[in-house]
C-alpha cells in the first residue's frame, strides 16, 4: 500500500512505510533532504503529507492538512508547497516552512483545487483557478518568484488542463 521502492528488479515497500491498505498517493516531491508524498490517507497522525528521509524514517508534517484531498507538493527555496482540495490554512494551497503551516497569499483566491505544482528556474508554477481579491478575471496559472505574483497566460480558458510540464525550457499545459 502506499509508496513502492524498484529494489533488486522489484517493487518493495520501503522499511517503516506507515501507509495502510486504501492509502491513496497523488504527489510527491524531494525537497530539504527529505522525499514527500501526498494524496488522499492518514499516517503517523498527519492528514494527506507524510516525509521519508529514503532511508527507515517517516515524519508527520505537523497534523498535516485537513481536507479532502491532496494532488501536488513541490518544494521551492525554504518552503515546501502543496495544492488540492481543502479550506485550512487557505483554500487549495498551503505552505510548509519546514516546522508549521501557513496560508497561501490573501491576495490571492483559488476557487477550485490547485492540481499541480512545478519549480523551474527560482519560480513555482501553480495550475489552478484563481483570481485575485478585488478582480473577477479567472486565470489559471499562478507564477511565484519568490518576490512577486504573476497571472501566466491571460483569462483561463475551459480548455487550459489540469496539467503542465516544462520541457526544453518551455511551459506545456
Amino acid at each position: 500500500h502506499g509508496i513502492h521502492e524498484w529494489i533488486g528488479g522489484r517493487f518493495q515497500q520501503p522499511p517503516n512505510s506507515p501507509f495502510v491498505s486504501g492509502s491513496k498517493i497523488w504527489g510527491s516531491a524531494y525537497w530539504r533532504d527529505q522525499y514527500y508524498f501526498a494524496g488522499l490517507f492518514l499516517a503517523l497522525g498527519s492528514y494527506r503529507i507524510i516525509a521519508y528521509d529514503g532511508d527507515t524514517t517517516w515524519s508527520p508534517l505537523g497534523g498535516g492538512i485537513v481536507g479532502s484531498h491532496l494532488n501536488t507538493v513541490e518544494g521551492l527555496g525554504d518552503s515546501l508547497y502543496v495544492g488540492g482540495f481543502f479550506h485550512q490554512p487557505s483554500d487549495h494551497i498551503a505552505i510548509w516552512d519546514g516546522e508549521q503551516w501557513h496560508p497561501f497569499f490573501p491576495e490571492v483566491e483559488y476557487i477550485g483545487q490547485v492540481t499541480a505544482l512545478k519549480s523551474y528556474e527560482g519560480s513555482l508554477y501553480i495550475k489552478g483557478v484563481y483570481h485575485f481579491v478585488g478582480d473577477t478575471t479567472l486565470y489559471g496559472i499562478l507564477r511565484w518568484d519568490g518576490h512577486s505574483l504573476c497571472a501566466l497566460g491571460g483569462p483561463f480558458g475551459s480548455d487550459s488542463g489540469a496539467a503542465f510540464e516544462v520541457f526544453q525550457g518551455e511551459l506545456y499545459t
